[in-house]
């Protein structure tokens, strides 16, 4: 990867991080869109627990932090960091599959 590339997908994730953790803490508690919708018009009455609605990050925020902006902050740079972690983990094997192998590939073998 060449240092240009490099510095923007620093600097991409350097402001999803920002934004993660300094942005989120200012969200709206109430539902979103789709959530009021589905309450107004009942759509949500057959609704069932997650199977993770207890996991250390449900809801937007952090098990064991009582600052709920913080809580949600940090939830938001785990997801970032999970996030870029997989999209990194998946570029980086796209671009093995696609170099050809160590010394010429197709060539044949000198005798």
């Amino acid at each position: 990867m060449n240092r240009r590339l490099l510095r923007f997908v620093l600097a991409g994730l350097g402001v999803a991080l920002l934004l993660a953790f300094g942005v989120s803490r200012y969200a709206s508690s109430k539902p979103d869109g789709l959530e009021k919708v589905a309450a107004d018009k009942s759509l949500d009455s057959g609704e069932k627990p997650h199977d993770l609605a207890d996991g250390p990050f449900a809801d937007y925020t952090s098990t064991g932090v009582d600052d709920p902006g913080l809580s949600t902050g940090l939830a938001g740079v785990v997801g970032v960091g999970v996030t870029f972690t997989l999209a990194a983990g998946l570029v980086w094997v796209a671009g093995r599959r696609r170099r050809p192998p160590a010394g010429g590939g197709d060539a044949a073998p000198t005798p």
